[in-house]
């Protein structure tokens, strides 16, 4: 049973006030037969299902997603039975998926993977578009200058409020101008900023259309959630990949288990990045392969810190000062494969520079299978297996020699290597939320609102609180993990200064998932 039929099933029975957002793909054929059509008469057409009958089903329409030949809805859970049947009744080679609620990966590097030396080499990222799908990036940020921003997540508050984005940005494409440590990979890289989190995948899709019209070049996207290679995110990818714009993409941080990769880095055509730490071991928090279908991944590994060396970067100024250790004004502390992700794409956009000014033309899916053969042939090979670090260690100086020698097109396939575990039927995380924290989150719920919790999250912490069981803690594990619940304890301890009453069980809260999780926040103090 996958993620939306385990969640309709959870919601009819124990919330059945629930609604739910789908995915609905097209067939072969439809979109060449008709017009892109922008409202709700896409999904009539699409479903073959007469408007009053969608009336009746409540059925609300989000939006299309002309990437994936595809829509998105919500819908009552009580109805989606009825719809579904409807659906597979008049419609043939319709997919359908759960628009699921996707996450950040967070959890003197720069030496590591010999950024300097490519410098050194003339290569700065001139004239390369980067995007940052993320929280949004701070523009007040010295270190940032942005070419185009905009904003199509579910907040409607277009500013960094989360600290995430900026900070993958800096990484990526900072411009040192506040020193060392917000100088990034690609310092002359045009950057374009779109915001999709807080987000599910729908929104994540719409940032790739946005990327792809604005010319960007390669996506950054530090963020994941459960899903399969070929779910409506990884099909996007693999579509700009055919376009010719590669996307580096964080492999999760659902480690040390194997299977633990997360979509849409799952995608054959993603480049998905690993995390090592500062004495180039990958990260025990670092997802493994094999994902869903047993090819190969992550791809290659790059550094993303760990609790004693975590990455320093961008600062957003709209962050609420909470659990992290901060240099200066302009600077914090993260850690996860979100941060190893950026040093890839600021590679990426590097050895693009280089390729064009060698003269190598060549379009679409070649011109994307070079760029990523380039970045993994070159990778330095690690004491560590091919399902944890994929080529192994980021090598950007020779990444870029070699891409000044390029004039044929390159394809690399990594080495055929028996996987560690059977491949997964279904996304797997190696953390399960326990009852320990779902019961005082339900008790703060009773009070007020979660805030930066997605619906679903919520609706399935009401469900476990209703004895809803095993099922329902296995499922809001992998739409939520531990860091999203902290996020919003966090967000809420500053919202809710003056309420002690509330204060006191967040705190406790916060205690119990801290303790539990081993999550070190040595700012936090508990007061009971």
């Amino acid at each position: 049973m996958d993620v939306l039929e385990t969640y309709v099933e959870l919601m009819r029975r124990y919330v059945p006030s629930a609604a739910v957002r789908i995915i609905i793909g097209l067939g072969g054929g439809f979109w060449e037969e008709q017009k892109p059509i922008r409202d709700a008469s896409f999904l009539e057409a699409l479903c073959k299902v007469a408007p009053t009958l969608l009336d009746d089903y409540e059925v609300s329409f989000e939006g299309s997603l002309e990437l994936v030949q595809s829509c998105s809805i919500e819908i009552p859970v009580k109805n989606f039975s009825e719809l579904h049947a409807q659906i597979r009744e008049t419609s043939e080679h319709v997919e359908i998926y759960m628009d699921t609620p996707y996450h950040c990966n967070l959890i003197l590097h720069r030496p590591l993977v010999k950024t300097d030396l490519a410098w050194n080499l003339g290569y700065y990222g001139e004239k390369v578009k980067i995007a940052i799908l993320d929280t949004g990036v701070d523009e007040t940020h010295p270190d940032i200058k942005l070419s185009y921003s905009t904003n199509v997540s579910e907040e409607g508050d277009s500013r960094d409020l989360r600290g995430h984005g900026t900070h993958v940005a800096v990484i990526a494409a900072g411009r040192g101008k506040t020193g060392g440590y917000g100088l990034g990979v690609a310092p002359n890289a045009d950057l374009i900023s779109i915001k999709v989190l807080p987000g599910r995948i729908s929104t994540v899709i719409k940032g790739m259309e946005i990327a792809f019209k604005k010319g960007a070049d390669v996506l950054n996207l530090s963020l994941g959630g459960p899903g399969e290679p070929w779910d409506p995110d990884g099909k996007a990818l693999h579509n700009l990949y055919l376009k010719g714009v590669v996307s580096s993409v964080a492999a999760g941080n659902s480690g040390p288990k194997h299977g633990t990769i997360e979509a849409p880095a799952s995608n054959p055509s993603s480049i998905a990045v690993a995390a090592v730490n500062r004495k180039i071991e990958v990260t025990e928090y670092s997802s493994r392969g094999p994902p869903i279908g047993g090819h190969v991944k992550p791809d290659i590994a790059a550094p993303g810190g760990d609790h004693k060396t975590p990455i320093i970067s961008g600062r957003s100024k709209y962050i609420i000062d909470r659990e992290h250790v901060f240099y200066r004004d302009y600077y914090l502390k993260l850690c996860g494969t979100s941060m190893a992700t950026p040093f890839v794409t600021g590679a990426i956009a590097l050895v693009i520079q280089a390729l064009r000014e060698n003269g190598f033309n060549v379009k679409g899916e070649e011109w994307s299978n070079t760029v990523k053969a380039i970045i993994l042939s070159t990778a330095a090979k690690m004491k560590a297996s091919i399902w944890e670090v994929g080529a192994g260690l980021l090598d950007i100086e020779k990444a870029v020699k070699k891409a000044e020698k390029t004039d044929t097109p390159l394809k690399y396939t990594h080495p055929e290597t028996p996987p560690p575990i059977a491949p997964p039927t279904s996304y797997m995380t190696s953390t399960t939320l326990t009852p320990a924290v779902i019961i005082p989150l339900s008790k703060i719920m009773e009070k007020t609102d979660l805030p930066v919790l997605s619906q679903e999250a919520k609706n399935l912490i009401t469900a476990v609180k209703r004895d809803a069981g095993k099922k329902a803690l296995t499922l809001l594990s992998q739409l939520c993990p531990p860091t999203e619940i902290l996020d919003s304890l966090l967000t809420l301890r500053k919202v809710k200064e003056g309420e002690p009453t509330i204060i006191r069980e967040v705190n406790q809260t916060l205690n119990i998932l801290t303790q539990t999780y081993h999550i070190n926040l040595p700012n936090i103090e508990y007061e009971n």
